[in-house]
């Protein structure tokens, strides 16, 4: 038997009706690239030397073959690693853009105090992503 107050019944006992809503977590990261890259040379010597130039003269494209991603070099991003920018939005369907930013908060912030002209003034600052907060 439910019971009121369960969050799913109301107080008549009848089934509240719920929706369910989609969030995104979206989080810039870098990562490694492994690319295969193939020369026909008549040694090793002499493929190792020519793959050397194509790299140094960015011609790589003339030998790539395929790349794969190596997920287990993945790390995020902070924003004083972006320019500023945000590396983490909580995104929804039923809205257009951001919802919020890890620019509107950080995310595990090394919080420092900030001193003005030798004086504590009540702020402190994330030596991470630069965001401020009055304490």
């Amino acid at each position: 038997m439910a019971i009121y107050g369960d969050g799913k019944h109301n107080e008549n006992m009848e089934h509240i009706a719920k929706e369910d809503f989609a969030f995104y977590v979206d989080k810039k990261v870098t990562v490694w690239v492994r690319e295969t890259h193939h020369i026909e040379a008549e040694n090793y010597e002499a493929a190792r030397k020519e793959m050397m130039e194509a790299f140094h003269d960015n011609l790589c494209s003339e030998t790539f073959i395929e790349q794969e991603e190596l997920y287990d070099t993945q790390e995020t991003m902070e924003p004083g690693d972006n320019g500023g920018q945000p590396t983490v939005e909580l995104i929804s369907d039923n809205e257009a853009g951001a919802i919020t930013t890890n620019l509107d908060v950080c995310f595990g912030c090394d919080w420092v105090a900030v001193n003005n002209d030798s004086a504590y003034s009540g702020e402190e600052q994330c030596r991470k992503c630069g965001l401020r907060r009055t304490v």
